[in-house]
């Protein structure tokens, strides 16, 4: 009887134990999270970081992050209309590097090329050429310009940190959703000169949030993350070539976003 007691006892000290050390270890990871330094702790695993993370601090992260990519990228972002869509001839595509070329202007006079074909009951001619194929944005690194309006006297003057910024035609497809630019949308492209590739601003914005916990596992401690200024602090690589799409000389802090002209959209 005896016996029996100590032993349970005994089961229920050890277990107290290991679950007093599973405490202390948890709470030192999430110590360590949040930057403070443990004397004589050893650093937590990746894993261990991002499982001690709780359901409300991983969406406090993923909403620091997306909120200051999309700041930091405001100045290399820019909504659709229809003056930057255009359709490209092989001809044309090869002289588009620095201007947009207008498709009114880009026909042949070839006699041998092929006419659009006349509608004989409306009398119109009709083109099948209907669908755009490169979007006209600014040369990678090349901000937008920005709309600033005086509120005393209700007027709106545009400026520009490029005079004459120049532009470029790209494809017409987002690579990351694989869908087609249209009017309307908003497009980013990078602030880094190396990098050419142009997304939509929320597949952009989602990819360089999610590569956030793929950049951690090769962090050798982990980071305050929880914190506007360090929760980017990792490459913010473009998901094609790898080259920095936001360059972390670009990086700002929190001010006020200033919104491109003609989006239409309100400073947040």
């Amino acid at each position: 009887m005896v016996g029996s007691f100590l032993s349970i006892s005994m089961w229920s000290a050890i277990s107290a134990f290991i679950g007093t050390m599973i405490l202390i270890y948890s709470a030192i990871v999430v110590l360590r999270l949040r930057g403070v330094q443990i004397w004589g702790a050893p650093p937590p695993s990746p894993a261990s970081v991002v499982a001690a993370l709780s359901d409300e601090d991983k969406e406090k992260i993923e909403k620091l992050r997306s909120s200051a990519i999309i700041r930091h990228l405001n100045k290399y972002t820019t909504t659709l209309n229809e003056g930057n869509m255009t359709t490209l001839t092989s001809t044309t595509e090869e002289e588009s590097t620095t201007t947009c070329i207008s498709t009114e202007n880009s026909h042949s006079d070839q006699g041998d090329e092929e006419q659009p074909q006349v509608d004989i009951e409306e009398g119109t001619i009709s083109d099948d050429k209907t669908e755009y194929s490169h979007i006209c944005v600014p040369l990678p690194g090349q901000q937008s310009c920005v709309s600033n309006t005086n509120e005393t006297d209700n007027t709106s003057e545009t400026s520009s940190l490029n005079d004459i910024p120049d532009t470029r035609n790209v494809p017409n497809l987002c690579v990351i959703c694989h869908e087609e630019y249209e009017t309307s949308d908003k497009v980013c492209w990078a602030s880094s000169s190396d990098c050419t590739h142009v997304f939509h601003e929320e597949c952009i914005v989602r990819w360089l949030t999610s590569l956030g916990w793929m950049k951690l596992k090769e962090q050798k401690e982990p980071q305050n993350m929880i914190d506007e200024d360090r929760c980017l602090n990792y490459d913010l690589e473009c998901p094609m070539c790898r080259g920095q799409f936001i360059c972390k000389d670009h990086l700002i802090k929190n001010t006020p976003v200033v919104v491109a002209a003609g989006t239409g959209d309100e400073s947040v």
